[in-house]
Order: C-alpha cells, then sequence, then structure tokens
C-alpha cells in the first residue's frame, strides 16, 4: 500500500514537471516592433519571462493564420531580436507590431 501511495505521488509530481514544460513552450508573445528594411523584428518574450533561446525558432500568426518563422537572433533579459526566415513568408505578407509568437519546437525533456 505504501509503495502504490509512493509511486503516486512520483507520478504525480513527473506530470506537473511536464504541465509546467509544456506551459513554457506554449507561451504566446507579442511583436512589438518590426523594421522591413533589415528584416528583424522585436518579440516581448525574454530570457527572464519566456522558455526562449537563442536557438529557438518562433512562429509568426495573425488572427489565428499562420504568417511565417523567425529566429532568434539577439536575446535580451524582457525581449528577443528576431531575423525573419523571409522563405517562410508568403509574397507580399509583412509582420506587423501585435502579431503572435509561439514557440515551434517547445522542448519537453
Amino acid at each position: 500500500m505504501a509503495s502504490n501511495q509512493a509511486e503516486v505521488e512520483n507520478l504525480s509530481g513527473r506530470l506537473s514537471d511536464i504541465r509546467v514544460k509544456i506551459d513554457r513552450g506554449s507561451q504566446v508573445g507579442t511583436v512589438t516592433a518590426v523594421d522591413p528594411i533589415w528584416g528583424f523584428v522585436v518579440v516581448n518574450q525574454g530570457a527572464s519571462n519566456s522558455n526562449v533561446t537563442e536557438e529557438t525558432s518562433l512562429l509568426v500568426s495573425r488572427n489565428g493564420q499562420y504568417l511565417g518563422r523567425l529566429k532568434v537572433s539577439s536575446l535580451e533579459r524582457n525581449q528577443s531580436i528576431c531575423d525573419m526566415e523571409t522563405d517562410s513568408f508568403r509574397l507580399g505578407v509583412r509582420v506587423q507590431p501585435g502579431d503572435s509568437v509561439i514557440i515551434a519546437n517547445p522542448t519537453l525533456n
């Protein structure tokens, strides 16, 4: 009986850890600025408030529609500077302040 209770507590703890990691990976950020000439975007997710790293790829959407991908080029405390992966955007599509951003491949381990 005690071993079953210990196993339940162990599994509950692991499940809780997994949920935290999923939540971090699915955090939604927002585009705060865009420089179309230089092709970079500022996102309000940084090192201290998200699961974003300098290797992170981000997906941009507007009104639930996928627009394209961003690659983090500079990670700051409260924001990320990202390069637009221009080949992932359809011709004529432009990123705008207010667009939503999520992590493309959240880490679960």
